[in-house]
Formats: structure tokens, sequence, C-alpha cells
């Protein structure tokens, strides 16, 4: 599936039928993407669909960890499942005492 946001060209119609998809739709309402979402699920056929909205900002609440933090978060879940290590370090930190 590929996701992109902002105008599509003109020719989309066209390019997507010349790439295969035999079925290309257009939705501008939540019912008409359902409509069509389902009947691509139900299908044996490629679909291709275009959904019109419109941009808005969301309430999103702020991360609770920067990108860093998730990447170590993310890294510490997989050497736990996995049991093995995947990042080491070889400098004392500065909150260790030994450090000093």
């Amino acid at each position: 599936m590929i996701s992109v946001v902002g105008p599509l060209p003109l020719r989309t119609f066209a390019t997507s039928r010349a790439a295969g998809f035999a079925n290309v739709m257009t939705v501008k309402a939540l019912a008409e993407f359902e409509e069509g979402f389902l009947r691509a699920l139900k299908g044996n056929d490629l679909y291709f669909i275009v959904a019109k909205v419109k941009g808005e900002a969301g309430d999103v609440p702020a991360a609770a960890l920067d990108s860093q933090g998730y990447k170590y978060l993310f890294v510490r879940y997989i050497e736990k499942s996995e049991k093995l290590k995947i990042l080491t370090s070889t400098l004392p930190r500065a909150s260790d005492p030994r450090a000093n």
C-alpha cells in the first residue's frame, strides 16, 4: 500500500490503470471509502482508492519520549525478547560512581 500526502497528479486514473489496477475510485466521504474498501477486501482484483480528505490538525498529545528514547526502548525490547545484546557501552556513564 502506498500512502501519498498532498495533491495527486491529474493522470492518477490513467497511470493506475496502466499499472494493472482494474478498479480505480475516488472517494470524498467516509461511507464511500468504507464501501470501496470492503469491496476491495472481498474481491480478488487490484484496487486503487484515492481518498480526498480535508487536512486538519488534531489534538495529539506530546510524545513521552524523543526519537532517541524510542529507539533505545525498541532496541531493549528486541534484546530482551530475542535474548541477545545489540547495544553495548564501553564508556562509563557520567552518573556511574566509578567514572569519578
